[in-house]
């Protein structure tokens, strides 16, 4: 094949007296019958010489070889992993005629060998684009082979975001159905592990998640249809994962802003029941979830039973203390949280903040003070920074002014001369 080519082939060099004239040339073009070019053809993909298979493509008389040797050629490519060759074979007008259910069948066999160079070439509508031609059925196939395409993609392919993003990219995508796209996202959420970009630490970063597949689910016009009940469904998945920037983008989307005060709260006990550490995208986490309208209505009940199951937690404590719920606090659990977290001033002062604050019991009080001034003395640094503009807010409470006398006094003997000064100011 490679020979009869070569003769075929206009000569540069004149001096060549073997070569054969123009005149030769298509005279033995015209003596080449579409038989001989089906031979030469198979023998072109059995030795899988690419430019060998393009240059039969250019004959005229190809056109008469018969549609199924072609196509039956593509199968054999796609089944051997040969990607150069089926994308060569392409040049062939049998091939770029193949109906949507032949390239489905392509797609797939391709993908259950997990071939995902040979699913890229063939999912590319502008496979062809260097000869200036589509392939037409990329442009034909339903939304329902779409979606068992990108189903497929994700079990055998999970790893390969840019052969995902490809069939992500078909036509039929942008007609998949809300429910569609909510069943890729659960398969995706499950199916692609997390890696180190899934939580953005600079500039470079984010730009590498730009094209996540999950990213791209969520921008496809059905997805701004996925129900309210969906997005918490897939938030847990993502925060079980310790994916919080998966999360986040979940929070993006407009059905979020529907999520009613039970999702919330189930989704902040699953963070902190299956998110121990302290990463920080989990905070901004917890903080997305605080400003969603929703968080306005969480009851002073559920936001104290999250407050009690997180009492260790200075850092949830802070972002729990941001919910209005929370303003209904009732004293004994502020107690319990200003007692166990003396040392700490600024979440002190939060705490204090309270509307129950202002009912703290004397006994409450002074126990607080004990416990601050027990601090200041044992401590290697004494005092915390800030310890002095809570025990004066503390010695304001109406329940100050039934404390003995004595032990104001006994409070003033601490370290530092300003802590020492705010008491005896008050």
């Amino acid at each position: 094949a490679g020979h009869i080519l070569a003769v075929l082939k206009p000569s540069t060099d004149e001096s060549d007296s073997g070569c054969l004239s123009e005149q030769q040339r298509q005279l033995l073009k015209q003596q080449i019958t579409p038989q001989l070019l089906q031979q030469l053809t198979h023998t072109a993909c059995l030795r899988q010489s690419n430019h060998e298979i393009q240059d039969i493509a250019a004959f005229a008389a190809t056109a008469s070889i018969p549609r199924y040797v072609i196509l039956d050629h593509l199968q054999q490519a796609v089944q051997q992993r040969q990607t150069s060759v089926a994308t060569a074979l392409f040049a062939f007008q049998q091939a770029q005629s193949i109906d949507a259910g032949q390239l489905v069948g392509l797609l797939q066999q391709a993908l259950q060998n997990r071939d995902s160079s040979t699913v890229a070439q063939l999912a590319c509508s502008n496979v062809l684009e260097d000869r200036g031609m589509t392939l037409p059925a990329c442009n034909s196939l339903t939304a329902e082979a779409v979606y068992e395409l990108v189903a497929m993609a994700l079990q055998y392919l999970p790893l390969e975001h840019r052969t995902i993003n490809v069939l992500l990219q078909l036509p039929a995508a942008q007609r998949f159905s809300a429910d569609a796209v909510a069943q890729l996202l659960q398969l995706a959420i499950h199916s692609i592990p997390p890696s180190n970009t899934e939580v953005p630490r600079d500039e470079t970063t984010q730009l590498l998640v730009q094209g996540h597949p999950i990213r791209v689910l969520l921008q496809l016009p059905a997805a701004a249809g996925i129900a309210a009940d969906t997005v918490a469904i897939l938030m847990h998945f993502t925060i079980e994962q310790g994916c919080y920037y998966r999360a986040q983008l979940l929070l993006q989307q407009e059905a979020a802003l529907n999520m009613q005060a039970h999702h919330l709260v189930e989704l902040l006990q699953t963070l902190f029941q299956h998110s121990p550490d302290a990463h920080e995208a989990k905070w901004k986490t917890v903080k997305a979830i605080r400003l969603l309208p929703a968080a306005a209505e969480v009851s002073t009940k559920d936001v104290t039973q999250l407050l009690r199951s997180q009492t260790g937690n200075a850092i949830v404590l802070q972002w729990l203390l941001g919910l209005p719920g929370s303003r209904g606090l009732d004293t004994a659990t502020l107690s319990q949280l200003l007692l166990f977290h003396h040392s700490r001033p600024q979440l002190m002062k939060q705490l204090l903040d309270l509307p129950a604050a202002q009912l703290l019991e004397s006994a409450a009080v002074q126990m607080l003070l004990d416990a601050t001034l027990f601090a200041a003395q044992t401590l290697p640094m004494g005092a915390p920074v800030g310890s002095e503009d809570c025990v004066a807010i503390l010695c304001k409470l109406p329940a100050a002014a039934k404390l003995d006398a004595e032990r104001v006094i006994t409070w003033t003997q601490v370290r530092t001369s300003a802590f020492r000064r705010q008491c005896i100011c008050v």
